[in-house]
């Protein structure tokens, strides 16, 4: 008997001790937690080089991301620094304009065999022709220029005929048609329908386009820009432009 009884007070007290102990608030084991798991983490600080530290870069470029560009204000140029107000090339500028010394200049429309030399800003001779000082124009290569092209050894056997650029202008009136090779810098009559015409080309450009004038009953009319094959009224009348044509530049004897 004594034996039940004991066993009963030892459950009773078991029992009894489960009941009264309290549990631990959820958050104070979560604080528990994070405070091991700071002692035991250790953060390695690591810091990154500038790229630039090493670096020198000439007086008018500045280092970026380990790399020498121009300064602000400055834009790359051939391998050197520029305002950016200022041209690198043809590109940078406005059509029929040319970049000279680094400021786009209006490009001049030269003369018949002639070219545009951005780097000089002047028209130089095509290839193939060359500046006559005597005719005050570019000529073919194979031209004569003046006397002594035509008596190399001495002499004064052969002449040498100017070298002529002529532009071929028709004139059509009441289904009539007249066509006259005008012959740059001096004036060609045109007669059509009993109507007389006067034409005078004044500049021949290095794309062909014509510059010239025509005259009739003492009216002047100037046409610019005319290109091959284009046509223009003048009054109850029509003009066209075919093309250009060189002739002469040849040696001769004065027999």
């Amino acid at each position: 008997m004594k034996l039940v009884w004991g066993l009963f007070l030892a459950i009773f007290f078991v029992f009894l001790v489960s009941c009264t102990k309290q549990d631990t608030p959820t958050s104070l084991v979560i604080e528990q937690v994070e405070q091991n798991f700071v002692k035991n983490f250790t953060v390695e600080e690591t810091s990154i080089e500038d790229p630039c530290k090493k670096i020198s870069c000439p007086t008018n470029r500045a280092c970026s991301e380990g790399t020498c560009i121009c300064k602000q204000g400055t834009k790359e140029c051939n391998k050197t620094c520029i305002s950016i107000n200022n041209c690198c090339n043809d590109d940078n500028c406005k059509v029929r304009e040319s970049c000279v010394n680094a400021v786009c200049v209006k490009k001049a429309k030269c003369d018949y065999l002639q070219e545009f030399n951005p780097k000089t800003g002047k028209c130089d001779c095509i290839a193939g022709s060359n500046y006559c000082v005597s005719q005050k124009k570019c000529i073919p290569l194979k031209n004569c220029c003046n006397f002594d092209n035509c008596n190399p050894v001495g002499g004064d056997e052969k002449r040498c005929t100017d070298t002529q650029f002529l532009a071929e202008i028709c004139v059509s009136d009441q289904g009539n048609t007249a066509c006259k090779l005008s012959s740059l810098g001096k004036k060609e009559s045109v007669t059509i329908s009993q109507r007389y015409f006067e034409v005078l080309v004044e500049k021949i450009f290095e794309d062909k386009e014509v510059e010239l004038k025509v005259f009739e009953n003492k009216q002047e009319i100037p046409i610019t820009e005319l290109k091959p094959g284009e046509e223009v009224i003048v009054p109850f009348a029509k003009l066209k432009y075919n093309d250009v044509s060189i002739r002469g530049g040849n040696c001769k004897s004065d027999d």
